[in-house]
């Protein structure tokens, strides 16, 4: 209900309430499968504003990953490996290598061996 059918927002809640312990994968017996309590979901105040809930994470990601979203941010949507390393070079630390963690974060997606892009708008 509160992602109002932004997939964007769907996966980031849900990748919030798995880190949180309110979405789980069981292991018990030989049925395998998603286990949640709806009422413990329900009763969270779960931002229904995507923007806050992305600053939200952003703010929990350490010093030197905030740092690398920032200046991507500074170039635009996506950032060429070419201009990481002219970056890395001047700030004499590994942005692809910050920008790779923060991709597996999901705030960026590496687009081939070429680049890094935000995978949406407000982060």
């Amino acid at each position: 209900r509160k992602a109002l059918g932004n997939p964007f927002f769907v996966w980031q809640t849900l990748k919030v309430l798995q880190k949180e312990g309110y979405l789980y994968h069981s292991l018990r017996g030989t049925m395998r499968r998603w286990m949640w309590d709806m009422d413990k979901i329900s009763d969270l105040r779960i931002s229904e504003n995507v923007l806050f809930l992305l600053m939200s994470e952003m703010n929990k990601l350490p010093s030197d990953m905030r740092m690398g979203l920032e200046v991507a941010s500074c170039i635009g949507a996506a950032v060429s490996m070419t201009v990481l390393g002219i970056l890395s070079s001047h700030l004499k630390v590994d942005l692809a290598g910050i920008l790779e963690r923060v991709a597996e974060k999901g705030f960026m997606d590496r687009v081939g061996t070429e680049k890094y892009r935000f995978v949406h708008d407000r982060v």
